[in-house]
């Protein structure tokens, strides 16, 4: 098998300004496509979260404690134990 000879390889041709253009055309609507489809859904989750109302809760009337804005929850409190007992001498 002989090797062909031909001429050398091309010389690099340089982008026009067009391509030029087209390139970075294509870079920045790649970008904005990304970003666009990478925030979309997070959007929409702040909308949802935004337009949730709480639910109302009525006021305290006289005398009420629970159930109620202002209202008073029992806790249970353990009694703190007596002083720690003296470890024997050793």
């Amino acid at each position: 098998m002989a090797m062909k000879k031909g001429p050398p390889f091309e010389r690099f041709k340089p982008f026009t300004r067009r391509q030029r253009l087209l390139i970075m055309a294509m870079a920045v609507g790649t970008t904005l496509t990304i970003g666009v489809s990478m925030l979309t859904p997070h959007v929409a989750y702040l909308r949802a979260k935004l337009s949730m109302k709480p639910p109302e809760v009525p006021a305290c009337t006289a005398g009420q404690t629970t159930g109620c804005v202002g209202g008073t929850m029992g806790v249970i409190m353990i009694s703190p134990a007596g002083p720690p007992a003296a470890s024997a001498p050793r």
